[in-house]
């Protein structure tokens, strides 16, 4: 099956990048800025550094691999469940909102109290939402889903701020942290991997619940790991909502944290959203009852991720600059997209073109393989310009712009469809390809004032925010339900566009109205205006 040698072809080139990453010299990357804060702090001892990567490395695969074992059959158990469509987008709508709400608050929390102590919450927290789902009950399985947001939300944000901070504090320089992130992500990929592979082999025995209480267990030994060999670290000495609105109002005055926000809420939400929605995709792009082998095409998807990981080590091993490598990145990611909705807008309602369950697979799995770049990528960005003393607040509060926009797409699928419909994948991937090229375009703007020159010009050109935009509305004419969705993409485009054009307009305007400065900014929403005004 297609699947199965996708897999296998892509395990080859995984393991060649794999060799020449551990033979290749050990070239220092760029810094990251000429004023980079971190320059002149650290000395490097391998060995000690070694240490303390495999330490975190260990409790951060084991964590992953209690999220991974889920990933394939979340969707499997709860149709096993009964629940159809309608139903399943309600749940996954229910973890992203709780992921959003409280996100902020609880970096805040860990700032304070202790990022090792909110980690062993972590996994008491996670173990709780994995037990829940197992059980077919609709109140059980929606608290273990506000659980299992607030997890995400710390799994993605609390362990990062541990490190990074530990890193630092142990006196090692600030250049290994790319190969740490990169180590991470790869680890990640083979843990995924061996994660779906093994979900498939106890679903085969035990039932979808199997890889449910298989990742109980592997956040037991998290903890137990974590309660051994790490430190404890702090950050901010208060916490409050006052706290954290603080913190949030000074975002807009460091444009490079606020632009790093951008990027990562706007890519991430197309990340998450195919996370959540792959499955019925495929499904759908199938057109028959076959049932999917999701732990092998899951971990295809994985090995894509590693051999982006792998590219983004070996080009930081030849000198070249993170922010840089986020150019290709964006670019990769946003052209699988959107090949991903041409080949999905040519289908009809009603048929279905021989291989085009293929394409997408494809397409799914180069996008994958820009975010095995991106990861690492992000996380080295991060650490550049966040504040240590409100590091996990800040992080927490980057996950709620995506989660909110992810919500907004499983309510597209609630209102549009019962069960599976054909023509959901054109008008899911739409908007995911919007989100992706609208990275793409606040990147020129991003590196540019990182003084990194930009690969292409396209964020400064008005006719490419309005061609965005007509893509995001081509189907919109038999998808009204989910006009609100497409508007509020088509926004972000003119966001993006003003944005990247105007460094001044992040802050407060103190000329007359309409200054000179602002009047190339407005072409975009002239363009913009146009075209809906002629929808």
């Amino acid at each position: 099956m297609i699947f199965t040698q996708t897999f296998i072809g892509l395990t080859v080139p995984a393991l060649f990048l794999a060799f020449l990453n551990s033979r290749s010299a050990s070239a220092e990357p760029l810094p990251l800025d000429e004023e980079d804060p971190h320059k002149e702090r650290g000395r490097h001892d391998p060995v000690k550094y070694r240490s303390f990567r495999n330490k975190y490395l260990l409790v951060y695969c084991l964590v992953m691999a209690g999220d991974w074992l889920q990933g394939p059959y979340i969707y499997a158990l709860y149709k096993s469940h009964g629940l159809n469509m309608h139903d399943i987008s309600l749940l996954f709508m229910t973890g992203y909102l709780s992921s959003a709400l409280f996100g902020a608050l609880l970096g805040s929390i860990a700032d304070n109290y202790g990022r090792k102590r909110v980690c062993l919450w972590f996994t008491l927290l996670y173990s709780l939402s994995s037990t829940m789902a197992t059980f077919p009950v609709m109140g059980f399985l929606f608290v273990g889903k506000v659980l299992a947001g607030i997890s995400t939300s710390l799994l993605y944000s609390i362990f990062e701020s541990w490190m990074v901070s530990q890193h630092f504090k142990e006196g090692f320089s600030p250049f290994t942290l790319a190969k740490t992130f990169s180590w991470a992500t790869y680890l990640n990929g083979i843990t995924a991997i061996s994660c779906g592979l093994f979900a498939d082999t106890i679903v085969d025995i035990f039932g979808e619940v199997a890889p449910f209480y298989a990742a109980v267990g592997c956040f037991g030994l998290g903890a137990a790991l974590i309660t051994i060999f790490w430190n404890e670290n702090y950050g901010g000495t208060e916490v409050s909502f006052q706290f954290v609105y603080s913190v949030l109002t000074f975002l807009p005055l460091d444009h490079r944290i606020a632009l790093v926000g951008a990027v990562q809420a706007l890519f991430e939400g197309a990340m998450f959203s195919i996370i959540s929605l792959w499955g019925p995709i495929l499904e759908a792009a199938d057109g028959t009852s076959n049932t999917l082998p999701f732990g092998i095409i899951f971990s295809s998807f994985m090995v894509s991720m590693m051999i982006g990981s792998s590219v983004f080590q070996l080009l930081t091993n030849l000198g070249w600059n993170p922010k840089t490598i986020g150019k290709i990145t964006f670019f990769i990611s946003g052209a699988a997209l959107i090949s991903t909705k041409l080949i999905s807008v040519r289908q009809s309602r009603n048929s279905l073109q021989p291989g085009t369950q293929n394409w997408i697979f494809f397409c799914f799995n180069i996008f994958e393989f820009g975010c095995g770049m991106y990861y690492p990528m992000i996380g080295t960005l991060r650490s550049a310009y966040i504040p240590e003393e409100s590091r996990s607040t800040i992080m927490n509060f980057f996950t709620i712009p995506w989660n909110v926009y992810v919500v907004f797409i499983l309510l597209a699928v609630r209102k549009r469809v019962k069960n599976h419909h054909v023509h959901v994948e054109s008008t899911i991937l739409t908007r995911l390809v919007v989100v992706s090229v609208v990275c793409f375009n606040l990147c020129p703007h991003f590196t540019d004032h990182m003084q990194c020159q930009p690969i292409c010009s396209t964020g400064h050109n008005p006719l490419f925010t309005f061609l965005t935009s007509s893509c995001s509305l081509s189907v919109v004419h038999d998808d009204r339900p989910v006009i609100l969705v497409y508007s509020i993409s088509t926004c972000c485009c003119i966001l993006s566009s003003w944005v990247t054009m105007s460094p001044s307009i992040m802050y407060p305007l103190e000329t007359d109205f309409l200054p000179a400065d602002l009047q190339r900014p407005l072409k975009p929403l002239f363009f913009n205006c146009g075209l809906i005004t002629c929808y």
